[in-house]
């Protein structure tokens, strides 16, 4: 069964290769799995490096299974979440029997009669914040992966995908992906980003010590880039692009 082992699961990413040196070099397994992860978990784990925010897999008893980089940041931050013994804990005070109890729920309560294997997979929210800070608030997303019982002789339980919702935290857009998405230019991604802060064309013509025509000009070929008309178009589909790591 997937567990973390007694001695503890490691506290940083450079700790990780000591419980298993592999493709999932954060899996953490139990004697019957330690030559080979199962496929499935090597899988789900390098789509988890692949995500820009913080993501995490447990089993249904919160053993940290597999987290990227920016999950095991979060987790040394002395923030809402902490890892202590291999499993994934809330800070002291926090709701840590609902936590428990929302991802056990998940994981172990049986599919809906007649669910196609397309479905979305089950998912639930859960809003954690520190005692001592609560502007610091974290949203987690929660998703079945694998919804198995533990059962006797079998060496693999349920997983759920933790997703980090930081409300802190904004980053904005990532430039290399808008300039990408939209094939723009380094002067209208400045724009761009000033527009979707709230700046007029003239605080940004004044900023930059260009004439106003010239301003108004990168924000109509922008606009039409982007295909948008209006400036809060403009901010709900920068908002609608990878964030910046």
């Amino acid at each position: 069964m997937l567990a973390a082992p007694s001695s503890g699961h490691p506290s940083s990413p450079a700790d990780a290769p000591r419980c298993f040196a592999g493709p999932a070099a954060r899996v953490v397994v139990s004697a019957p799995l330690a030559d080979k992860p199962p496929d499935w978990l090597n899988a789900h784990d390098q789509v988890l490096h692949c995500l820009p925010q913080p993501a995490l897999m447990v089993d249904h008893s919160l053993a940290l299974l597999a987290a990227n980089a920016a999950a095991w940041r979060l987790l040394a931050s002395g923030g809402a979440l902490m890892t202590r013994d291999g499993l994934l804990r809330c800070a002291k005070g926090g709701p840590q029997s609902r936590l428990g109890a929302a991802v056990e729920a998940l994981l172990t309560s049986p599919s809906p009669r007649g669910e196609s294997t397309h479905a979305s997979p089950p998912s639930s929210l859960l809003r954690l914040s520190p005692p001592h800070d609560r502007s610091r608030a974290l949203i987690l997303q929660l998703f079945a992966l694998r919804r198995d019982r533990p059962t006797p002789g079998r060496a693999v339980i349920g997983v759920a995908l933790v997703l980090v919702h930081d409300l802190s935290a904004r980053p904005g857009p990532d430039p290399a992906a808008a300039a990408q998405a939209f094939d723009l230019t380094p002067a209208e991604w400045r724009v761009a980003r000033q527009l979707a802060a709230g700046a007029s064309a003239q605080s940004i013509a004044r900023e930059h010590g260009v004439a106003l025509s010239t301003v108004r000009s990168q924000i109509r070929t922008l606009f039409d880039k982007v295909g948008v008309k209006r400036q809060a178009e403009l901010v709900a589909t920068l908002a609608a692009l990878p964030a910046r790591v």
